[in-house]
């Protein structure tokens, strides 16, 4: 659940009488609650999706999590809002690649969002994800990893689980990553 000064807003998913995984967005305003359907990416298959965040400020959200794609693939995606009217983001920088999932959205203002997540490279492996926007255009890319870290072919696992934009243009990220000693250690990754 996400409120700015006017609404509050929920994200989440359901299942229709054809088992059939939907974004379900519910809105609060004025008092009453209104539910709709979400848009997701085209391409979408609907027995597979997860809603992890919702990020709301005056005009409008963002919500992220996966869905499967055609081929089976888990793919990241970001539904925005402005004004109650939601659109499925694609990202026009990177795409989301297979097995990525968003696992956070923070959104200082219109579009000045950050999202953070993963990309799993193997049964137990994964790297930081990172999206961002700037106004409408969202852009998506595998986030750095700190010096000491493992590389991905020797068990390397990092991902980011939170995000938050106190003020716009000063996002941070926080997540986890192992080591060279194979402990785990915290991941902090800033926008400049």
């Amino acid at each position: 659940v996400s409120c700015s000064k006017h609404a509050c807003v929920s994200v989440g998913v359901y299942y229709n009488k054809f088992g059939m995984a939907r974004l379900l967005i519910d809105s609060q305003s004025v008092g009453a609650w209104h539910t709709i359907d979400g848009p997701l990416p085209s391409g979408a298959q609907l027995n597979d999706l997860s809603s992890n965040s919702i990020s709301c400020w005056t005009k409008g959200c963002a919500a992220a999590g996966s869905y499967a794609d055609k081929s089976g693939n888990t793919r990241a995606f970001i539904a925005t809002s402005s004004f109650g009217t939601w659109t499925a983001a694609t990202p026009t920088t990177g795409a989301a690649p297979d097995n990525s999932d968003v696992t956070s959205v923070t959104c200082a203002s219109t579009g000045a969002c950050m999202a953070g997540g993963y990309v799993a490279t193997g049964p137990s492996t994964a790297l930081p994800l990172l999206a961002s926007s700037s106004g409408p255009v969202w852009s998506i890319a595998q986030g750095p990893l700190p010096s000491g870290g493992l590389t991905d072919n020797a068990g390397q696992s990092a991902f980011l689980a939170s995000a938050s934009c106190p003020p716009a243009g000063r996002c941070v990220a926080v997540g986890a990553y192992v080591d060279a000693h194979y402990a785990s250690q915290g991941l902090v990754e800033q926008q400049r």
